[in-house]
């Protein structure tokens, strides 16, 4: 199994990320999200352990927009990302573009 929960899971003890596991609403994502990236402010803003909340990438760039913003859920198998990320990643192109 070459699954990337052991990055994960060393993130999530060791790393300094923004725990999202004790968060009951997407309000309370979005401030721990906002609250890590205002004392982060030259890094990306990355997160760990959040329930599965109907996010948006625009939602997220209310954290910041001008740098990733990106978190993974409880689970580790998804993972939500804001404009920023999405676009440097590839991901907000035509496939067409893509090839």
């Amino acid at each position: 199994d070459n699954h990337i929960h052991p990055l994960f899971g060393a993130l999530s003890e060791f790393g300094d990320v923004a725990q999202l596991g004790e968060c009951e609403d997407k309000a309370q994502v979005l401030a721990v999200l906002g609250k890590y990236a205002a004392a982060h402010p030259d890094s990306a803003v990355i997160g760990l352990g959040a329930p599965y909340f109907e996010l948006t990438r625009q939602d997220l760039d209310t954290v910041a927009a001008n740098r990733t913003v990106a978190f993974a859920a409880y689970d580790l198998h998804a993972m939500w990302g804001n404009t920023w990320a999405l676009d440097r990643a590839g991901l907000l192109r035509p496939a067409a573009a893509l090839q």
